[in-house]
């Protein structure tokens, strides 16, 4: 679904975006998450939901945001971009006037002595 969003000349930078936003939130969980653990296990603020499920809680309530964030994508991120199909298009027309381009010169070619 994300490649369908950009056109296929960005597809390469886009992806490396993507990678490097999820890098980050690989180094940013543990960093943030185990301290908010430690602390949650140490504090003197006594029960729920300041006790040892903090961290747990946490997680969900992240979880839950990015799963109504996906519900809120358009329908069309399913579909490939215009301008890729724009693209695409404007391949086949230069496709075309090369080999007619080539066949006329191989043609003219041919009838020289």
């Amino acid at each position: 679904m994300l490649n369908n969003s950009v056109p296929a000349g960005r597809r390469g930078v886009f992806n490396g975006f993507s990678m490097s936003v999820s890098g980050l939130g690989k180094m940013a969980g543990p960093a943030l998450g185990g301290p908010l653990f430690a602390w949650s296990i140490t504090n003197d603020l006594g029960g729920w939901p300041f006790d040892h499920s903090l961290a747990f809680y946490g997680c969900a309530a992240v979880t839950v945001f990015i799963a109504w964030l996906t519900f809120k994508m358009p329908e069309s991120i399913a579909f490939p971009c215009e301008e890729e199909e724009e693209e695409e298009e404007q391949h086949e027309v230069g496709r075309r006037r090369r080999s007619r381009s080539s066949s006329s010169s191989s043609s003219s070619s041919s009838s020289k002595p």
